[in-house]
């Protein structure tokens, strides 16, 4: 039989598809506790966690209470450009392109290793955990990816049905779901490329993590994070669809959805994608409301962008630079050994 640690240990196995057991690092060798979600938690993560659930709260009645007003919009009536073979050529280019990565990042057998650690605690141990197949889509660039390639496909219909391909134009209910996917995978692509560019890239140098830097310049993470941004910008000058600034709150309640889900990913595995989600770091609320801040910022200058980019060549150019400016496609670092590794 087994030993009553053995089968708390059992208990916490996860499922096939949503990745492997917990390991100790490879890179530092330290023992990882069973479970190690609990690990370090203590008055400062009960306050960050109270706060954080307020905000969501908080959100939550504000969102209610501004769609019961009828301040949203989820017709497609505004969902209408001239019909061009151009924008339907770069919608199906665009659509295919992010479908064929995504099927690649789901097919690929080598797993994707999540290694956590909390900034300004290094008394926790460092959790490693990985994740194959559909366990993948537990980012939220992946989650917003995903949704991007929805929008494309349903973009790239509602164009052929605007060119007479389809015999006829797109039910009014395929621009309504096209318009709001819209208005989530806009300020969503910068958002991702901003966090990815000026965050992620710089904490995985800091933390010497250099296989991290040349994971994240391979081409399906390009695709899912310079590409983003590029394709959302192109949308943007050729199509023109506005950001109605009555339904900024439906994006800041997927984002609070992801946290949500993260945080029940964290109690699973042990780990955070983004270590700024997780609570037992200090700066956590502060980091909540500043992403929030930040995605409502992008909504507001995106709604003026996309309207600027549709009628002056200098707004289209604007916007493109903006994306550009986003992007990074390589770095000095990439080859180097993981500082943890050379120092074993």
């Amino acid at each position: 039989g087994l030993s009553d640690e053995q089968a708390r240990m059992r208990s916490w196995l996860p499922n096939p598809q949503l990745g492997a057991p917990y390991r100790p690092s490879p890179a530092t060798g330290m023992s990882v506790r069973w479970p190690p979600n609990t690990e370090g938690c203590g008055p400062e993560t009960l306050r960050n966690v109270a706060i954080t659930v307020s905000i969501i709260v908080l959100l939550l009645g504000f969102s209610a209470r501004w769609i019961a007003a009828g301040n949203t919009d989820a017709s497609g009536d505004l969902y209408v450009q001239a019909a061009s073979p151009v924008l339907f050529a770069f919608r199906l280019a665009c659509a295919a392109l992010k479908t064929f990565t995504l099927s690649k990042v789901y097919a690929d057998t080598t797993p994707l290793e999540a290694r956590h650690s909390v900034p300004g605690r290094p008394a926790i141990a460092v959790v490693v955990y990985e994740f194959r197949h559909s366990g993948r889509w537990s980012t939220f660039t992946l989650w917003c990816n995903t949704v991007d390639a929805v929008y494309f496909w349903l973009a790239a219909l509602v164009s052929a049905s605007d060119l007479g391909a389809l015999g006829g134009g797109a039910p009014a209910g395929f621009r309504a779901v096209a318009h709001l996917l819209w208005e989530i995978c806009f300020p969503l692509a910068f958002l991702v490329n901003l966090v990815v560019t000026f965050v992620l890239f710089p904490l995985a140098k800091k933390e010497g993590y250099y296989s991290k830097v040349c994971h994240m310049l391979g081409w399906r993470p390009l695709v899912l994070h310079n590409g983003f941004v590029l394709m959302a910008a192109g949308e943007a000058v050729l199509a023109g669809t506005p950001l109605r600034p009555g339904n900024m709150p439906l994006i800041q309640l997927f984002c609070l959805t992801y946290l949500v889900f993260a945080w029940c990913l964290w109690l699973r595995t042990g780990v955070f994608h983004y270590f700024f989600m997780d609570p037992r770091f200090s700066m956590q609320p502060v980091a909540l409301v500043a992403i929030l801040a930040l995605l409502a910022a992008l909504y507001g200058i995106g709604s003026v962008a996309v309207a600027a980019a549709s009628g002056s060549w200098a707004g289209a150019a604007a916007v493109l630079a903006a994306a550009v400016g986003t992007c990074k496609w390589s770095d000095p670092d990439v080859g180097r050994e993981d500082a943890a590794t050379k120092a074993q």
